[in-house]
């Protein structure tokens, strides 16, 4: 039996990054198997979807947005999507009160836990995620977080949302599925009750992508930070490390990122004289990216609020061990067998770790190939595509069935 989907994604783009490229992935691979409408809205300029997504049919709404100068204002509080959950939420009853057969409704974006579901009450079994995010910053590194952007302020008004907000406690209770990114998720809600839950990490691969890598014998040690150049992403700690490994001078440190922070860390670089340890290449192309990948010997990425973990699944990939923080996404992905999981507790502590865990590696290469082998064994195991969707059906027919023993009961 081929099920009848309705996919909700508040925004969706195979020609854009992040969240709407990656719920493009997601749709794409759906229409494989299942028998999929899509609900989503467009944005100006935007591409007709129909062309991507041959397989599925298409409802999209124009999107409200700011204008184009506070684009990152409008990205991160997303204030358009308040329109769309309505949209959706009247599209639905009106399917349900026509009778239209639908087997499953997904929404899969937006994946930031803030934004409630448009959730109605129906017997038809409503998924949500993966949604993750609201994640707090640890409280030794507050005060180093002031340049953080106006819009991850509102960060701190997560918790107080989902305990006070009828309207967030109404439309997750409302959820037959709730999927977080990672298992501390079910937590974050607060008193929020979910009659569902299950871990499923966003990102995904393609088996062509997983590149098991040549693994070559030398005294060096090549470091590689990918990200934007904001605190949370923990390269101003890997700078304050590389200053406690001076007497490893065959130690060096890549960083690919562009933004406030990278020049912070430059200034920062040369007044810890390490400087010459530290390649600052700012913003690249992407296929840089890759290439460094390639003769990169560690993935150092200890972000310390960091609700996903994509540039990890690339890093894993390409066979690279991954040192990072314990939390949220990267907490999840990285286990024992593919990298180093460290606490974040505060600046100085964070750094003291990250250099013994680099010291680690330098001094045991042997670790350091076995480590590598199981980052290709752990995106075989969790990252591949494929496997997820097998999950992913597995879990739709599941709550299909459930549901309609209950109605016919």
């Amino acid at each position: 039996m081929t099920l009848k989907v309705i996919l909700i994604a508040a925004n969706l783009d195979p020609e854009d990054v992040g969240e709407a490229l990656l719920a493009f992935h997601w749709a794409s691979q759906i229409e494989k198997w299942a028998d999929v409408t899509l609900l989503t809205q467009h944005r100006r300029g935007q591409s007709d979807l129909q062309k991507f997504l041959p397989n599925t049919k298409v409802i999209s709404w124009p999107a409200w947005q700011l204008p184009a100068k506070y684009e990152r204002l409008d990205a991160g509080l997303k204030p358009g999507y308040v329109k769309f959950w309505l949209k959706v939420r009247r599209w639905l009853k009106e399917a349900v009160k026509l009778g239209e057969e639908i087997d499953i409704i997904h929404q899969l974006t937006p994946f930031g836990l803030r934004y409630p579901p448009a959730s109605i009450k129906t017997n038809i079994p409503y998924i949500c995620g993966p949604k993750g995010g609201s994640l707090p910053t640890p409280k030794g590194f507050a005060a180093e977080c002031g340049s953080d952007s106006f819009a991850s302020k509102f960060r701190v008004l997560d918790n107080l949302l989902f305990n006070i907000s009828p309207i967030h406690r109404m439309t997750f209770q409302n959820l037959d599925v709730l999927l977080g990114i990672d298992s501390g998720v079910k937590d974050r809600l607060g008193t929020i009750k979910l009659r569902n839950f299950e871990v499923m990490l966003e990102h995904g691969v393609e088996e062509a992508d997983i590149v098991a890598r040549k693994v070559e014998h030398s005294k060096e040690l090549t470091l590689i930070h990918v990200g934007r150049g904001v605190r949370t992403k923990g390269l101003r700690d890997l700078v304050r490390a590389m200053s406690l490994l001076k007497d490893r001078p065959w130690i060096k440190l890549i960083s690919i990122g562009f933004g406030p922070e990278v020049d912070i860390c430059q200034s920062l670089a040369k007044s810890l004289s390490v400087e010459q340890n530290i390649a600052f290449l700012g913003r690249v192309a992407h296929k840089v990216v890759l290439d460094t990948y390639s003769y990169a010997d560690v993935f150092t990425f200890p972000s310390f609020r960091e609700p996903s973990g994509g540039v990890l699944f690339e890093a894993l990939s390409k066979g690279l061990p991954v040192i990072t923080c314990n939390l949220g996404g990267p907490g999840e992905i990285v286990n024992d067998d593919c990298g180093i999981r460290l606490n974040a507790e505060n600046p100085d502590q964070l750094a003291e770790d990250l250099a013994v865990a680099i010291i680690s590696l330098d001094e045991d290469r042997d670790r350091l190939m076995g480590l590598s082998t199981g980052a290709i064994q752990r995106m075989n195991d969790i990252g591949l595509w494929s496997k997820k969707m097998a999950w992913l059906k597995n879990l739709y027919e599941d709550r299909h069935d459930k549901a309609s023993r209950t109605i016919y009961s």
